[in-house]
């Protein structure tokens, strides 16, 4: 499974002035050093849950898993859930030349739920996936920053103030530690992806 990002949120789930208000911190002195910081949160939390906080796009690229199961409808995972719509599903030929494939030959599976896990595609009864690979290209991420779930705001505000606190890492010669809190929080949200 290959996985690209092919379009980038163009907002975080947190503004800069929530995050200010959070560590409170006064002026613009530190808006750099916060901003950066806020974006290395927001990137641990999806990291650590596998998810997708803002829509965004992503492509996957599955390559004849199937082929040694002798599997060509096995379910066809899309990591980073939450998924907001599939755009385009095709069919790669030997080259890695792609051929559209039409929205009546497969199903999106879909979970629902702020904590739902990863949603998938299969092929319609007739069908089956190609010998060779699919492409599948799909938006993903809670609706804007008013739907992603506060228990997930809640620690990226945590991570961010654990980072501001300690900008200068290990150097004076503490160990991180994990916050407990922010495990508790994101928890529920994890999704288990090989």
């Amino acid at each position: 499974m290959e996985l690209r990002l092919v379009t980038p949120p163009t907002e975080g789930p947190i503004a800069l002035d929530e995050a200010k208000a959070h560590l409170r911190v006064d002026g613009d002195a530190e808006d750099f050093t916060i901003d950066t910081l806020l974006a290395a949160a927001v990137q641990h939390v999806e990291t650590v849950t596998h998810r997708a906080l803002m829509p965004q796009e992503w492509s996957v690229i599955h390559s004849v898993p199937w082929a040694a199961h002798r599997c060509r409808s096995a379910p066809l995972g899309l990591p980073n859930p939450p998924l907001r719509a599939v755009t385009r599903v095709e069919s790669l030929d030997a080259a890695g030349l792609a051929t559209e494939m039409p929205v009546d030959t497969f199903r999106v599976l879909m979970p629902s739920g702020p904590t739902a896990g990863a949603a998938s595609i299969v092929p319609l009864s007739g069908w089956a996936w190609p010998d060779t690979g699919i492409r599948i290209t799909y938006q993903a991420g809670y609706a804007g920053a008013d739907a992603v779930p506060r228990a997930l705001k809640a620690a990226i505000l945590l991570v961010l103030g654990d980072l501001f606190e300690n900008r200068e890492g290990g150097s004076q010669g503490r160990a991180y530690v994990v916050n407990p809190t922010v495990e508790r929080l994101l928890r529920p949200f994890v999704v288990l992806w090989p």
